[in-house]
């Protein structure tokens, strides 16, 4: 908590010093030391901001329509959290807009001591260096002015200045700008005796770079970087070099050295020796299990503009090393295209080329490994299933062993413009199968998990439609107990097709008969699956956002209220002050048709290579609005 107060404390800040040299800024990858354990950048703000406003987001919400809401949002905004900050900082953050022209990066770094962190935030001013200095100076003057404890040293050279505060002087900020998330705070929290622990944030500039942090020999290996000094850069580490390629040309990029990072969540999953009893199963374990231990690296970009948005994850895991978590995700690289089922009125669909036999497998082994005892309990109750009904039935044989390597999920939109319809929008998910009516048969078999009803009878009941028999299952609302649900299933075309829609479910086994048109033949699919690396990766997914806009939008307008509760339920009860309701009052959201030019279509995919996995996510600009 102490690492995150200093870096929200000193990011309303901004800094102050002597200017040194004004010699170019270099990228982040040449400005990190090698020993950096992440980072997050906009290598240049100016080209951001006008990626951004050229893309369909950033048009969006500059358009006339959108006028009124974001006017309120802003208000709101301005009025209860940065008004309040600017008061007890002593800062107008709009005096600092200007200094945002080149490289915005935040860093971690290691410190001296084990497995304790340290940050800095640079930012690159540009041709803006003189008004950085002017900045900087007042909020040192203003700092001293008000009586806070301030000092000047010299890192390299340069002059720095470290401002000294308490962990209360940060509680007494956030408290002012956030009062009721304060005191939600107070009341959930158990009375603790509260260290005041003090903290201290160095800020310096050197030329047009300001660079801020709570550590100065961070500092002064950035400095070292930055005048050519010996100290090696991130640039040249090998678990660095492997993610390059994803930043060239990015907007948004981001890296993490994973290894340090799972180094301490191992000693926060460390088991308590002092404990009464020890723990069933030891959490470093399970972390070591689900095969987090083999990940060296994270990385991320983004890209956005008139050609559209792309953004990319990727994670560095050997493939040969792949265990536990890491190698049940990992799909088979096959098709993974919208099958002529799939109708061209889909909202949403997904496509995951899982091997489940595999799978559960990997799961099995998995639980095994943490504990054999569970793994055994686990198998006792399996060899158990389905022997009620039939004391041959084999669950491993019947159930998984007729698993195939295909999940499909397949959304429609909603048939009203209400929250109740949003949620229970029809879908159905497909699992592949060699054995399709033997698996539907054998789960009826599993009565025995789920327990008579109310009335006595089987949860389980069968019915004919047009030669098919489709098997239902009814069990109470997990959202209203005093509700049922019922999922329905069928054999169909090496599938069982699940719905808790029958309607929906009735409707994929007549378009399997007389397919209508398809969602394969979309306008501009497959083109933009190109972009994501194309439909064979193992997973692929496809959203309309323009039909999705549409339903969501009618529903903000048409139940605001409804709307919150959905949306900021997690900040309060409802009848509770919520800001964030407030602000965003979606009554003077325009009607669809009025900004219907903006959205599109959205696809995504998710593979591995022998070096690791990734996702890919793409939107191409809509055609309206592209120039």
């Amino acid at each position: 908590m102490k690492f995150l107060n200093s870096f929200f404390a000193v990011t309303a800040l901004a800094a102050a010093a002597l200017s040194a040299f004004a010699a170019p800024v270099p990228p982040p990858e040449q400005l990190l030391p090698g020993d950096t354990i992440g980072f997050l950048s906009v290598p240049d703000w100016s080209k951001q901001a006008q990626g951004y406003n050229a893309s369909a987001y950033g048009q969006l919400l500059a358009d006339q329509s959108m006028k009124p809401f974001n006017e309120k949002f802003v208000k709101g905004f301005t009025t209860d959290v940065v008004e309040p900050l600017e008061k007890e900082l002593g800062v107008k953050f709009k005096d600092y807009q200007e200094l945002l022209q080149g490289q915005l990066t935040l860093a971690i770094l290691p410190t001296e001591e084990k497995n304790k962190m340290s940050w800095a935030l640079l930012l690159d001013s540009k041709d803006k260096q003189t008004n950085l200095t002017t900045r900087l100076t007042e909020l040192k003057k203003r700092w001293t002015d008000t009586g806070k404890q301030v000092k000047s040293e010299k890192i390299r050279d340069i002059e720095f200045t470290s401002i000294t505060f308490t962990s209360e002087d940060v509680e007494a900020v956030f408290k002012k700008a956030f009062p009721r998330g304060a005191k939600s705070d107070d009341q959930d929290e158990q009375p603790t005796e509260k260290k005041n622990e003090k903290q201290t944030i160095t800020l310096g500039q050197s030329g047009s770079l300001l660079l801020v942090g709570d550590n100065t020999k961070t500092l002064e290996k950035i400095l070292s970087r930055l005048s050519g000094g010996l100290v090696n850069p991130l640039a040249e580490q090998s678990s660095y070099a492997k993610d390059a390629r994803l930043f060239r040309n990015s907007l948004v990029v981001g890296w993490f050295n994973w290894k340090p990072l799972y180094q301490r969540l191992l000693e926060e999953a460390k088991p308590d020796e002092d404990a009464d009893q020890p723990a069933m199963i030891n959490p470093q374990q399970v972390l070591g299990a689900l095969g987090l231990d083999v990940i060296n690296s994270l990385a991320f970009s983004g890209n956005y503009g008139n050609d559209g948005m792309f953004f990319e994850l990727s994670l560095s895991a050997p493939e040969a090393a792949r265990k536990g978590l890491l190698k049940m995700i990992a799909p088979d690289a096959q098709d993974a295209s919208p099958p002529p089922t799939v109708p061209a009125d889909a909202v949403q669909f997904q496509r995951w080329r899982l091997n489940l036999p595999q799978v559960w497998d990997q799961l099995e082994a998995t639980i095994k490994s943490v504990s054999p005892q569970a793994a055994g309990v686990m198998n006792l109750v399996l060899g158990t299933l389905g022997k009620d009904k039939d004391p041959n039935f084999d669950f491993r044989k019947s159930l998984i062993g007729n698993l195939g390597n295909d999940i499909i999920s397949v959304q429609k939109p909603p048939k009203a413009a209400t929250l109740e319809a949003l949620q229970n929008a029809p879908s159905i998910v497909m699992l592949g199968s060699p054995k399709p009516e033997e698996l539907a048969s054998a789960l009826t078999s599993l009565s025995s998990m789920m327990g008579p009803t109310e009335s006595g009878n089987s949860p389980f009941k069968e019915r004919e439609f047009l030669g098919k028999k489709i098997y239902s299952i009814t069990a109470p609302d997990r959202a209203n107990p005093e509700k049922t649900r019922t999922l329905s299933y069928a054999a169909s075309g090496g599938y069982v097709v699940f719905s808790t829609d029958a309607a929906a479910l009735e409707e994929h086994l007549r378009s399997a008969e007389k397919p209508a048109k398809s969602l394969r033949d979309t306008a501009g699919l497959r083109e933009a699956a190109e972009k994501v690396g194309g439909m064979s990766t193992g997973m692929f997914g496809f959203e309309n956002q323009a039909e999705s806009a549409r339903t969501n939008i009618e529903l903000l307008k048409k139940d605001p209220k409804a709307a919150s509760r959905l949306l900021f339920g997690l900040a309060g009860e409802e009848g509770e002050d919520n800001k964030m309701a407030e602000w965003m009052d979606f009554s003077l959201l325009p009607n669809y048709d009025q900004i219907a030019k903006y959205f599109g279509l959205s696809v995504f995919s998710f593979g591995g290579t022998a070096d690791g996995l990734s996702i890919r996510a793409y939107a191409p600009q809509p055609a309206a609005i592209k120039k």
